[in-house]
């Protein structure tokens, strides 16, 4: 018996970089999977979501996964032109609307993401596959084993339960085989108290009685309990 519920990580250096890949999931009746890749990695997404049905079917499971490219310190280092032209113009124009005084320097330009930007290779998707698959396995192995731990824990408070339930379902069984028969004759006595020991409404006594015995029978509830 598996839980839904899990969390696995794992992470691989190599000569690429590092890949980190973290999984979670909670209860639901299908396999929904939620991923969250880098941009690099789009391409891959039918294998990833191969790799997860394959190894799970069912659950709402959030993926995400990082990827650290690995930079030669040799490597050369560029500036986006256009980019940079573009970003001194907008900044100029919002400089004048907002009526700021101070200059736009070079540091300010350099401080914007994807100014400037290392020089790498090439990515070769086969080499790449092979280390974030490696990866994803590894973090759903640990996301089973830990849904299966939760299960066992599962497992073992249902069925305590269930003794308990089947315990007390036999004694409620033992005490109402007597029910019928103690509240007919605590009826019956109140009844008599009340019409003077009178026989005349006995008959409407006992189809009252059998009414009320045929309500209180809970034998079939008992058995659908099991």
């Amino acid at each position: 018996m598996h839980s839904m519920t899990g969390f696995g990580k794992a992470e691989t250096k190599s000569k690429l970089g590092k890949i980190r890949v973290e999984i979670s999931s909670v209860n639901n009746r299908y396999l929904e999977l939620s991923p969250r890749t880098p941009r690099s990695f789009f391409g891959f997404d039918p294998k990833i979501k191969e790799v997860v049905s394959e190894m799970i079917n069912r659950g709402k499971v959030n993926l995400y996964i990082s990827f650290d490219e690995k930079v030669d310190d040799k490597s050369k280092s560029y500036i986006n032109k256009e980019l940079t032209k573009v970003l001194f113009t907008q900044l100029s124009t919002l400089k004048k609307e907002l009526k700021i005084k101070s200059e736009i320097t070079m540091q300010d330009l350099l401080l914007i993401p994807d100014v400037t930007k290392p020089e790498t290779a090439q990515q070769d998707d086969k080499e790449v596959w092979s280390v974030l698959e490696k990866t994803l396995r590894s973090a759903l192995t640990q996301l089973i084993v830990m849904r299966k731990k939760e299960g066992t824990e599962l497992k073992k408070d249902m069925t305590m339960r269930l003794k308990i339930l089947s315990t007390n379902i036999k004694e409620i069984e033992k005490q109402s085989s007597t029910c019928v028969n103690t509240r007919r004759e605590k009826m019956t006595q109140k009844l008599m108290d009340i019409l003077n020991n009178s026989t005349e409404h006995r008959v409407r006594i006992e189809d009252e009685i059998a009414i009320l015995a045929e309500r209180t029978d809970i034998s079939e509830e008992c058995t659908r309990t099991y």
